[in-house]
């Protein structure tokens, strides 16, 4: 008896452990509908939707259409955070104060200086996720020849 009950342990599979995975074609399209439109973290995003981040990570490296999916919006979330650079750039409503003492006009700098900073923070994704398009480019390129002008008066030889 205690020989049967051995074998039968040793047939059972393991219990399985861990969460078990939450992927669906309806959340994966949320997850990336929300990050080509939005200026959100995946982070943000995943505890918006009560999804674990680890969980949409190992999706990413496992699920190949879900991977695609996910690189294409944020390719598009670069274009997404161009567009508001040019309205928070645009945008002078909260640029100046008047002092209620004196009527006069002064800078608000705390409220341009945030603006700079939310500026240059989506320049720097929008040139790490899309390089080819908004990157600063350095041309480094060098053909190899020297050519030499010399110029005699009003005329280059």
């Amino acid at each position: 008896m205690a020989a049967t009950k051995t074998k039968q342990k040793a047939n059972k599979q393991p219990a399985k452990r861990g969460r078990p995975s939450l992927y669906s074609d309806e959340i994966a399209k949320k997850i990336c509908e929300l990050t080509s439109t939005s200026h959100k973290s995946l982070k943000t995003i995943c505890e918006e939707l009560k999804v674990p981040v680890r969980t949409v990570l190992d999706w990413l490296s496992s699920k190949e259409d879900f991977s695609q999916k996910y690189a294409r919006a944020k390719d598009e979330q670069a274009d997404f955070l161009v567009e508001e650079m040019l309205e928070i750039a645009d945008d002078g409503k909260n640029d100046t104060l008047i002092d209620p003492e004196t009527g006069a006009q002064y800078e608000n700098k705390e409220w341009t200086n945030r603006s700079k900073i939310r500026v240059d923070a989506r320049k720097w994704i929008a040139a790490k996720l899309k390089p080819r398009k908004y990157s600063e480019r350095i041309d480094l390129n060098h053909s190899g020849e020297i050519e030499v002008k010399q110029i005699t008066g009003m005329e280059i030889k």
